[in-house]
């Protein structure tokens, strides 16, 4: 797709004029950051609800490409979650996506940077029911180095999958079963995972993988690990990788 049809498709999320010709002026920059202090607000509309986000970079207004016009973590008509885990949530692009598409289900947004984490509470806090916290998932609890990549925020990991990082700073993390036992969750219908690479520390050693109906996310190539490797994680799921380029795996995985 060329740059001015991607940038009038991204404008069709504006709402108004003024929004819509925002978002298609910045789609057209290419790769920017604002300064940390002065983010860009943008006026959206998806799902008949008008709302407010600020984002730091083209990447998470990439996001919200992905998440609200190709619509990545869209699931089965016949899926109604009541409870919903977002482990990477970013600024907030897939949780506001599944508030206005699920408004009765309870959602747990994790978001391991502690900078996008304030874009997160701030994003999300004009919407009822969303619980959020600032960890890593990673196979167990402690302090762990997280990799910051200047300009590409949704490049940030625990994993050094994009060369070296321009700065690493201290997070807490704890293991996917920590996460359910502190939020007391018993039933788990939708597991969104975007953890840029973790997944390799998380899925193998996860031990409440029955509490969970369906996982949608990203794998990525670790070394010569290929995604595939990952999956077998799930033999009681009935998988499907629905896309996969520059060594990430689209996947969703659904229990029979």
């Amino acid at each position: 797709m060329s740059g001015v049809r991607a940038a009038l498709r991204m404008a069709t999320l504006g709402d108004g004029v003024r929004a819509k010709t925002t978002l298609f002026l910045v789609s057209l920059l290419g790769e920017w950051r604002c300064p940390r202090d002065r983010p860009l607000q943008l006026r959206l509309r998806a799902f008949d609800r008008s709302f407010t986000c600020l984002i730091d970079d083209h990447t998470q207004l990439l996001a919200f490409k992905d998440v609200f016009l190709d619509e990545d973590y869209r699931v089965g008509r016949d899926i109604a979650p009541r409870v919903i885990v977002d482990l990477g949530s970013n600024v907030g692009a897939s949780l506001i996506y599944f508030r206005l598409r699920y408004p009765h289900a309870r959602l747990i947004g994790v978001e391991a940077d502690p900078v996008t984490f304030k874009r997160l509470q701030r994003n999300v806090a004009q919407f009822d029911g969303i619980e959020v916290v600032n960890v890593a998932v990673a196979r167990e609890g402690g302090t762990m180095q997280f990799l910051r990549y200047s300009g590409s925020s949704w490049a940030n990991s625990l994993i050094p999958l994009w060369g070296p990082a321009n700065i690493s700073v201290p997070v807490k993390a704890i293991s996917l079963d920590d996460l359910f036992d502190d939020y007391e969750l018993t039933s788990v219908d939708l597991l969104k995972m975007d953890i840029e690479g973790a997944e390799w520390q998380v899925l193998p050693y996860f031990r409440q993988l029955d509490k969970v109906r369906t996982i949608i996310g990203e794998i990525h190539r670790i070394d010569q690990e290929a995604p595939s490797g990952l999956l077998e994680c799930l033999s009681d799921f009935r998988v499907a990788v629905v896309a996969e380029a520059h060594h990430v795996a689209h996947f969703v995985a659904t229990r029979d």
